[in-house]
């Protein structure tokens, strides 16, 4: 990861990406503190780690009448931004709490599970077909 991270940092210090030149965007969203982007799925991949995320989108009428939405992104819990000032402000006045529980809500409206009990539950549900199968001969 290091060695492709360094061909796509826009800063010296390494801290931002040019994340569309880098070959597995799931690795830089494990490594990323906070994402910014624009229409860009990743960000509800990103939504799961409740690290911040930020939507600039200083095109987002054009945008939804040409391409539309599953739902508005006002419904989202990121902070949305319409120029660069907004986005500074965004960042500048984020507060995680809020921003969690934003994530929280978002989460059980659209019927997320997240417990780290996924993998038990097909597992029990794999287990129950087999038992089943087995009784019916």
């Amino acid at each position: 990861m290091q060695n492709s991270l360094e061909k796509v940092c826009i800063d010296e210090k390494k801290q931002i990406v040019k994340a569309d030149a880098y070959p597995d965007i799931q690795e830089l969203l494990a490594a990323a503190q906070v994402v910014i982007t624009d229409y860009s799925s990743c960000i509800f991949d990103f939504l799961l780690t409740v690290r911040p995320g930020f939507l600039f989108v200083p095109d987002l009428e054009h945008y939804d009448q040409e391409r539309g939405f599953y739902y508005k992104l006002e419904e989202t819990p990121f902070p949305i931004a319409h120029t660069n000032e907004e986005l500074i402000h965004n960042i500048e006045n984020f507060n995680q709490e809020k921003y969690s529980m934003r994530v929280e809500d978002f989460l059980k409206k659209k019927g997320s599970v997240e417990d780290g009990e996924a993998s038990v539950r097909v597992c029990n549900l794999i287990e129950s077909i087999v038992s089943e199968k087995e009784i019916r001969g």
